[in-house]
């Protein structure tokens, strides 16, 4: 049960860090086009939100990709 949970955990911090680098780089730009001017450091910084948050993030993402 706890490998079963540990295992889980890898994963959605794995799906993470795949969603994660891409929209740092590219993405942001679309859902913020404030943010598109944004520092290294705040890039940075939105890392581990969208590692933690990539499920809602994948989803605006999609979104601002249609609108």
């Amino acid at each position: 049960m706890a490998v079963g949970i540990i295992a889980a955990i890898f994963a959605y911090g794995a799906l993470g860090t795949l969603v994660a680098i891409p929209m740092v780089l590219r993405g942001v730009n679309r859902l913020d086009p404030a943010a598109a001017d944004g520092t290294w450091g705040f890039r940075l910084l939105a890392i581990p939100g969208v590692m933690v948050l990539w499920p809602l993030v994948l989803i605006r993402w999609a979104k601002a990709g249609r609108s």
